[in-house]
């Protein structure tokens, strides 16, 4: 399947009543494997600008106990080191407590795909993981950040750039350092790809609203 197509990325489990996070008093996030939907790329649409895209949905076929999270791969890293990824994201609409981000370093398809996963909220939180075959693995727990800038209808700029030295992709947020992930050893990046993701949660309210989330590369 081309990556460049919106896959359904894995059934997650968007958990939020009941579970709690790392870091206390937040709600929790709980993410689990399902079967795979077959992809559309009516959710993500071209603003008309080659480098921004909208999800958009309120298809109550996805209000399921476990809610789904998307992703977008339309752009290919060409050549052997890791090209900085710039991404303004915003949300407009939706359940506060679904997450948003990016996924980057991606490869393989289907039940072979791997890729980084970063999600933020708009309640200022953020939560790092794994994508492998289609299950989400996370790497910590939802994490509060200051850098993040509360809210609907905020940009928030999330950058990542991997650091030769140190093996690891650094995280920025609004410019502050916050984060990182381990590269895992690759020696070229070459045909690794990056996008979107976009959380779908149980409580969103169809009847009268969608989500809606904008996202926009930024030339590096």
């Amino acid at each position: 399947m081309n990556i460049k197509s919106v896959m359904i990325l894995f059934a997650a489990v968007l958990l939020l009543a009941g579970c709690s996070s790392g870091n206390g008093d937040s709600d929790g996030v709980e993410i689990g494997g399902g079967n795979v939907v077959e992809g559309t790329s009516e959710l993500f649409e071209s603003s008309g600008d080659s480098l921004e895209y909208v999800f958009r949905t309120n298809d109550s076929r996805f209000l399921t106990p476990d809610g789904y999270t998307f992703w977008f791969s339309p752009f290919t890293n060409t050549g052997n080191s890791f090209k900085k990824f710039t991404v303004q994201l915003r949300k407009e609409s939706g359940d506060s407590n679904a997450g948003y981000g990016i996924v980057f370093c991606g490869t393989g398809r289907g039940a072979g795909c791997r890729m980084n996963c970063l999600l933020i909220k708009v309640t200022g939180e953020y939560l790092k993981g794994t994508v492998t075959g289609g299950a989400f693995e996370r790497t910590g727990d939802w994490t509060r950040c200051n850098s993040i800038i509360k809210g609907f209808s905020q940009t928030n700029t999330v950058s990542i750039e991997h650091d030769n030295a140190s093996r690891r992709f650094l995280v920025k947020i609004n410019g502050d350092d916050v984060d990182y992930f381990n590269d895992g050893g690759t020696s070229t990046f070459n045909g690794t790809y990056c996008g979107f993701a976009a959380v779908v949660s149980p409580h969103e309210d169809f009847e009268h609203d969608c989500v809606e989330v904008v996202y926009k590369k930024t030339e590096n």
